[in-house]
């Protein structure tokens, strides 16, 4: 999914590897710190909407490959959707 969206991106605007796992750590790091401004940030980092049902769909195959969600996964999942602006918030393992 990540690699698709790379993919997409003018040659000179693709990133390095080590800047992509440099990237990951500091989000990972933020994340860790202090959550709600974490995801309340996704809309400002994922401003195209194609892009943000890619990542969402992405993230919740990879949940449900450890088996169905939890209660509490899919209302995290919900709030998510909201976050991001996305018209039908639960997808399955639709791919995007």
């Amino acid at each position: 999914m990540v690699r698709r969206m790379i993919d997409e991106l003018k040659p000179e605007n693709v990133p390095s590897l080590a800047a992509l796992k440099a990237a990951v750590k500091r989000q990972a790091l933020v994340l860790a710190l202090d959550e709600e401004r974490a995801i309340a940030a996704l809309p400002r980092l994922v401003p195209e909407m194609r892009h943000r049902r890619q990542g969402y769909d992405a993230v919740r195959t990879i949940m449900k490959s450890r088996g169905e969600l939890t209660p509490g996964q899919e209302e995290r999942f919900r709030r998510l959707a909201g976050i991001l602006g996305l018209d039908s918030p639960v997808q399955g393992l639709k791919s995007a």
